[in-house]
Protein backbone atom coordinates (compact mmCIF):
# COMPACT_ATOMS: atom_id res chain seq x y z
CA UNK A 1 0.00 0.00 0.00
CA UNK A 2 3.04 2.73 0.95
CA UNK A 3 4.56 2.10 -2.46
CA UNK A 4 1.45 2.24 -4.50
CA UNK A 5 1.19 5.66 -2.68
CA UNK A 6 4.58 6.58 -3.39
CA UNK A 7 4.22 6.09 -7.11
CA UNK A 8 0.88 7.88 -7.24
CA UNK A 9 2.46 10.38 -5.46
CA UNK A 10 5.56 10.55 -8.14
CA UNK A 11 3.00 10.14 -10.78
CA UNK A 12 1.24 13.65 -9.54
CA UNK A 13 4.24 15.63 -9.19
CA UNK A 14 5.33 14.18 -13.17
CA UNK A 15 2.14 15.39 -14.50
CA UNK A 16 1.89 18.21 -12.15
CA UNK A 17 5.29 19.40 -12.88
CA UNK A 18 4.66 18.67 -17.19
CA UNK A 19 1.91 21.60 -17.00
CA UNK A 20 4.73 23.95 -16.47
CA UNK A 21 7.91 22.98 -18.46
CA UNK A 22 8.38 22.85 -22.28
CA UNK A 23 11.75 22.46 -24.27
CA UNK A 24 12.99 25.26 -26.58
CA UNK A 25 15.06 23.47 -29.55
CA UNK A 26 17.89 25.77 -31.46
CA UNK A 27 18.88 25.09 -34.59
CA UNK A 28 21.00 27.09 -37.05
CA UNK A 29 21.36 25.78 -40.70
CA UNK A 30 19.31 23.01 -41.67
CA UNK A 31 21.95 21.85 -44.55
CA UNK A 32 24.16 18.82 -46.06
CA UNK A 33 26.43 21.50 -47.05
CA UNK A 34 26.99 23.83 -44.17
CA UNK A 35 29.42 23.34 -41.19
CA UNK A 36 28.33 20.51 -39.07
CA UNK A 37 29.15 22.08 -35.76
CA UNK A 38 25.88 24.30 -36.35
CA UNK A 39 23.80 21.96 -39.16
CA UNK A 40 21.42 19.39 -39.18
CA UNK A 41 20.36 17.57 -42.15
CA UNK A 42 16.83 18.51 -43.62
CA UNK A 43 16.69 14.54 -43.41
CA UNK A 44 17.01 14.55 -40.02
CA UNK A 45 15.40 17.60 -39.42
CA UNK A 46 12.02 16.18 -41.29
CA UNK A 47 12.81 12.79 -38.48
CA UNK A 48 12.16 15.40 -35.11
CA UNK A 49 9.04 16.68 -36.87
CA UNK A 50 7.52 13.53 -37.27
CA UNK A 51 8.55 12.60 -34.06
CA UNK A 52 6.96 15.37 -32.46
CA UNK A 53 3.73 14.80 -34.93
CA UNK A 54 3.73 11.08 -34.20
CA UNK A 55 4.16 11.50 -30.40
CA UNK A 56 1.19 14.68 -30.09
CA UNK A 57 3.54 16.94 -28.74
CA UNK A 58 2.02 20.54 -28.90
CA UNK A 59 4.54 23.02 -30.80
CA UNK A 60 3.33 26.73 -29.85
CA UNK A 61 4.60 30.36 -30.37
CA UNK A 62 7.79 31.26 -28.21
CA UNK A 63 6.66 34.20 -26.51
CA UNK A 64 3.43 31.95 -25.47
CA UNK A 65 5.10 29.43 -23.93
CA UNK A 66 7.75 31.90 -22.02
CA UNK A 67 4.63 34.45 -21.21
CA UNK A 68 2.33 31.26 -19.64
CA UNK A 69 5.20 30.32 -17.31
CA UNK A 70 6.22 33.65 -16.22
CA UNK A 71 2.57 34.25 -15.61
CA UNK A 72 2.21 30.94 -13.72
CA UNK A 73 -0.09 29.53 -16.05
CA UNK A 74 -0.55 25.83 -17.29
CA UNK A 75 0.68 24.54 -20.45
CA UNK A 76 -0.33 21.74 -22.50
CA UNK A 77 1.85 18.41 -21.83
CA UNK A 78 4.32 17.69 -24.44
CA UNK A 79 4.96 21.40 -25.12
CA UNK A 80 7.82 22.74 -27.46
CA UNK A 81 9.00 25.80 -29.33
CA UNK A 82 11.24 25.46 -32.44
CA UNK A 83 14.03 28.32 -32.61
CA UNK A 84 16.55 29.13 -34.91
CA UNK A 85 19.88 31.28 -34.54
CA UNK A 86 20.99 33.55 -37.16
CA UNK A 87 18.57 33.45 -39.73
CA UNK A 88 20.06 31.26 -42.40
CA UNK A 89 18.98 30.97 -46.11
CA UNK A 90 18.06 27.59 -45.12
CA UNK A 91 15.86 28.12 -42.60
CA UNK A 92 12.98 29.94 -45.31
CA UNK A 93 13.88 27.27 -47.91
CA UNK A 94 14.04 24.13 -45.55
CA UNK A 95 13.02 24.06 -41.93
CA UNK A 96 10.14 27.10 -42.77
CA UNK A 97 8.68 25.05 -45.58
CA UNK A 98 8.05 22.00 -43.63
CA UNK A 99 6.89 23.86 -40.66
CA UNK A 100 4.30 25.73 -42.85
CA UNK A 101 2.80 22.47 -44.07
CA UNK A 102 1.80 21.67 -40.36
CA UNK A 103 1.39 25.08 -39.30
CA UNK A 104 3.64 25.23 -36.85
CA UNK A 105 5.11 28.24 -35.33
CA UNK A 106 8.84 29.01 -34.94
CA UNK A 107 10.95 31.97 -33.83
CA UNK A 108 13.96 33.27 -35.72
CA UNK A 109 17.15 35.38 -34.04
CA UNK A 110 18.61 37.77 -36.96
CA UNK A 111 21.41 40.03 -37.33
CA UNK A 112 20.72 43.18 -38.72
CA UNK A 113 24.21 43.96 -39.84
CA UNK A 114 24.52 40.10 -41.94
CA UNK A 115 21.03 40.70 -43.30
CA UNK A 116 21.70 44.13 -44.23
CA UNK A 117 24.97 43.44 -46.02
CA UNK A 118 23.26 40.48 -47.80
CA UNK A 119 25.51 38.06 -47.17
CA UNK A 120 25.61 34.41 -49.20
CA UNK A 121 24.00 32.43 -46.92
CA UNK A 122 21.50 35.06 -44.94
CA UNK A 123 18.14 35.93 -45.36
CA UNK A 124 17.75 39.15 -46.87
CA UNK A 125 14.94 41.22 -45.77
CA UNK A 126 12.08 40.81 -48.14
CA UNK A 127 12.74 36.79 -47.37
CA UNK A 128 12.86 37.57 -43.82
CA UNK A 129 9.23 39.51 -44.11
CA UNK A 130 8.14 35.74 -46.10
CA UNK A 131 9.47 33.98 -43.05
CA UNK A 132 6.86 35.88 -40.85
CA UNK A 133 3.99 35.03 -43.80
CA UNK A 134 4.80 31.42 -42.78
CA UNK A 135 4.25 31.66 -39.04
CA UNK A 136 7.58 32.91 -37.96
CA UNK A 137 8.21 35.34 -35.25
CA UNK A 138 11.64 37.36 -35.77
CA UNK A 139 13.94 37.97 -32.57
CA UNK A 140 17.40 40.18 -31.94
CA UNK A 141 20.49 38.21 -31.97
CA UNK A 142 22.61 41.36 -31.64
CA UNK A 143 23.67 43.97 -34.45
CA UNK A 144 27.04 41.96 -35.31
CA UNK A 145 27.08 39.12 -33.17
CA UNK A 146 29.88 39.82 -31.70
CA UNK A 147 31.04 38.43 -28.41
CA UNK A 148 28.95 40.79 -25.94
CA UNK A 149 30.54 39.99 -23.02
CA UNK A 150 34.03 40.36 -23.40
CA UNK A 151 35.42 44.18 -23.33
CA UNK A 152 37.72 45.43 -26.36
CA UNK A 153 41.77 45.81 -25.47
CA UNK A 154 42.04 49.14 -22.56
CA UNK A 155 37.94 49.43 -22.83
CA UNK A 156 36.48 51.37 -19.71
CA UNK A 157 33.40 49.58 -18.56
CA UNK A 158 31.08 52.84 -19.02
CA UNK A 159 32.31 52.98 -22.53
CA UNK A 160 31.92 48.79 -22.87
CA UNK A 161 28.70 49.28 -21.43
CA UNK A 162 27.69 52.66 -24.17
CA UNK A 163 28.96 50.14 -26.69
CA UNK A 164 26.64 47.20 -25.85
CA UNK A 165 23.58 48.90 -25.28
CA UNK A 166 23.96 50.68 -28.62
CA UNK A 167 24.62 47.49 -30.22
CA UNK A 168 21.60 46.06 -28.89
CA UNK A 169 19.61 48.73 -29.54
CA UNK A 170 20.64 49.36 -32.97
CA UNK A 171 19.75 45.92 -34.33
CA UNK A 172 16.46 46.07 -32.69
CA UNK A 173 15.68 49.44 -34.38
CA UNK A 174 16.34 48.33 -37.82
CA UNK A 175 14.35 44.92 -37.43
CA UNK A 176 11.60 46.87 -36.50
CA UNK A 177 12.03 49.42 -39.15
CA UNK A 178 12.71 46.99 -41.83
CA UNK A 179 10.33 44.85 -41.28
CA UNK A 180 7.28 46.68 -38.92
CA UNK A 181 7.45 44.58 -35.81
CA UNK A 182 8.24 44.58 -32.24
CA UNK A 183 11.01 43.05 -31.49
CA UNK A 184 10.31 40.81 -27.74
CA UNK A 185 12.88 38.52 -27.39
CA UNK A 186 16.93 38.05 -27.82
CA UNK A 187 18.98 35.69 -28.23
CA UNK A 188 22.65 35.83 -26.73
CA UNK A 189 25.80 35.41 -29.19
CA UNK A 190 26.99 32.04 -28.24
CA UNK A 191 24.68 31.66 -25.97
CA UNK A 192 27.11 34.39 -23.72
CA UNK A 193 25.74 36.94 -20.79
CA UNK A 194 26.53 38.45 -17.92
CA UNK A 195 25.08 40.81 -15.60
CA UNK A 196 24.94 43.54 -17.30
CA UNK A 197 23.64 41.88 -20.78
CA UNK A 198 20.78 41.06 -18.35
CA UNK A 199 19.80 44.32 -17.11
CA UNK A 200 19.69 45.62 -20.70
CA UNK A 201 17.69 42.97 -21.74
CA UNK A 202 15.13 43.96 -19.12
CA UNK A 203 15.46 47.63 -19.69
CA UNK A 204 14.17 46.54 -23.68
CA UNK A 205 11.42 44.43 -22.13
CA UNK A 206 12.79 41.74 -23.70
CA UNK A 207 13.30 37.23 -22.55
CA UNK A 208 16.01 36.37 -23.07
CA UNK A 209 17.15 32.92 -24.91
CA UNK A 210 20.78 31.01 -24.21
CA UNK A 211 22.35 28.17 -24.98
CA UNK A 212 22.94 25.89 -22.03
CA UNK A 213 20.89 23.08 -22.38
CA UNK A 214 17.43 22.58 -20.25
CA UNK A 215 13.53 22.64 -20.33
CA UNK A 216 12.24 26.04 -19.23
CA UNK A 217 9.74 26.53 -16.13
CA UNK A 218 7.91 28.40 -14.11
CA UNK A 219 10.93 29.16 -11.77
CA UNK A 220 13.47 29.86 -14.78
CA UNK A 221 15.32 32.68 -15.48
CA UNK A 222 13.12 34.78 -17.97
CA UNK A 223 16.38 36.91 -19.03
CA UNK A 224 18.50 33.54 -19.38
CA UNK A 225 16.41 31.07 -21.00
CA UNK A 226 17.84 27.78 -21.44
CA UNK A 227 17.68 25.45 -24.77
CA UNK A 228 18.68 22.44 -26.29
CA UNK A 229 21.27 23.07 -28.95
CA UNK A 230 20.40 20.82 -32.08
CA UNK A 231 23.49 19.57 -33.99
CA UNK A 232 26.19 16.70 -34.91
CA UNK A 233 25.55 14.24 -31.78
CA UNK A 234 23.15 16.48 -29.83
CA UNK A 235 20.57 16.10 -32.94
CA UNK A 236 20.70 12.29 -33.36
CA UNK A 237 17.30 11.01 -32.42
CA UNK A 238 18.25 9.42 -29.44
CA UNK A 239 19.21 12.60 -27.77
CA UNK A 240 16.50 14.82 -29.68
CA UNK A 241 13.95 12.52 -28.21
CA UNK A 242 15.55 12.97 -24.31
CA UNK A 243 15.71 16.52 -24.58
CA UNK A 244 12.13 16.92 -25.82
CA UNK A 245 10.81 14.80 -23.18
CA UNK A 246 12.67 17.00 -20.58
CA UNK A 247 10.77 18.28 -17.61
CA UNK A 248 11.57 21.93 -15.46
CA UNK A 249 11.43 21.06 -11.92
CA UNK A 250 11.11 24.31 -9.88
CA UNK A 251 13.88 25.70 -8.32
CA UNK A 252 13.07 27.16 -4.15
CA UNK A 253 16.48 28.39 -2.96
CA UNK A 254 20.18 28.75 -4.61
CA UNK A 255 23.21 29.08 -2.74
CA UNK A 256 25.96 30.25 -4.92
CA UNK A 257 29.53 29.04 -3.86
CA UNK A 258 32.47 31.25 -2.81
CA UNK A 259 34.91 31.17 -5.23
CA UNK A 260 38.70 31.55 -3.12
Amino acid sequence: MKLILIVMIMIFNVSAYANSSASILLYHHVSDTTPKSTSISPKLFKQHLKYLEDNHFNVLPLEQIISSLKNKEKLPNKTVAITFDDAYKSVLYEAAVLLEKKSWPFSVFVNAQATSAKYKNYLSWNELKTIIKKGGTIGSHSYDHAHLVRKLKNESNKDYENRIYNNLKKDRDIIENKLDIKVKMFAYPYGEYNDFLKKTLKSFSYYGLGQQSGAVGQSSDFLAIPRFPMAMNYAKMNNFITRVNTLAFDIKNVNKAKVF
